[in-house]
């Protein structure tokens, strides 16, 4: 008899960024537990990471892309997801104001955080972009570029004023843009990464991507390349090709000694061949 299987309930919410309906389910055993070795690991980039992996899992809705998401769209996700898998209370120590030392224990009701525009809401806000680029491989003395988009889900003029890259070595922008880089609300927009290797050299390249603009915060794009060599010596090289035979129970070798001579003749100064027939020996 075969087990029974256990339906995982399905909740949904909207997105504080759009306002768009999504579905998701709870974090499984497996799921928490990619959760728990990345905390221990107290490696930040490590439990961004996971949370990530886990909302792809969780998130039902087709067409949603989590590393595109907003920052505060990825936590309020997260929030409700663990709400439904663990339970929706959260236990946390606060700072007591007056002192700013004592520590005051406070339970939180998930289903009670709501997230609200604050300060200037006029503010542009940005969305649709990843937080890491593989520019790929380039020769020494060539270069790649890839497309870095995003969209404009504020509701004022979002004004990019500046790049730059630490290290500043092999990656820049495309020459076609020029600052401040201006994108109207609600406004698709982007510009080119080029990576171009600086030494004539087999290399792995690595920067941080800083965007400065008149948003609150600035963002931070990880990017890599490969460089290579254009040193490669290129030699003529002749093909060996030995057909072995055997006329008497091969009926088939003929077809294949016959592919080989077309070979011959098309290549003749590219393969030396050499046949030899088993029923001869």
């Amino acid at each position: 008899m075969p087990l029974p299987k256990i339906a995982t309930p399905t909740y949904e919410l909207e997105l504080p960024s759009t306002g768009k309906s999504i579905k998701y389910r709870p974090f499984l055993v497996k799921e928490e537990k990619v959760l728990v070795i990345a905390l221990e690991s107290e490696d930040t980039k490590q439990i961004t990471n996971a949370i990530k992996a886990v909302l792809k899992n969780c998130v039902l809705t087709k067409g949603i892309k989590v590393e595109t998401l907003p920052t505060f769209d990825i936590e309020f996700l997260f929030l409700n997801i663990r709400g439904k898998s663990v339970g929706e209370e959260v236990e946390v120590n606060l700072i007591a104001p007056d002192d700013e030392v004592t520590q005051v224990p406070v339970t939180i009701d998930i289903d009670d955080i709501k997230i609200s525009p604050g300060g200037d809401v006029t503010l542009p806000l940005i969305s649709g972009y990843s937080d890491e680029f593989d520019l790929g491989e380039a020769t020494f003395g060539e270069s790649s570029s890839i497309l870095f988009d995003f969209h404009n889900i504020g509701v004022s003029d979002l004004h990019i004023t500046n790049v730059y890259f630490n290290p500043a070595e092999a990656f820049n922008i495309g020459p076609e843009t020029i600052f401040p880089h201006t994108t109207a609300p609600n406004d698709s927009n982007g510009f080119y990464i080029v990576f171009e290797p600086t030494s004539n050299e087999n290399n792995i390249y690595f920067t941080e991507m800083t965007i400065e603009s008149n948003m609150v915060a600035d963002i931070q794009i990880s990017l890599t390349g490969i460089g290579r060599s254009n040193d490669m010596q290129v030699y003529d090289r002749i093909v060996f090709i030995e057909d072995f035979t055997a006329a008497e129970w091969c009926p088939y070798c003929p077809v294949g000694s016959f592919a080989v001579r077309d070979l011959i003749d098309d290549n003749p100064d590219e393969i030396i061949s050499i046949f030899l027939d088993s029923s001869s020996f």
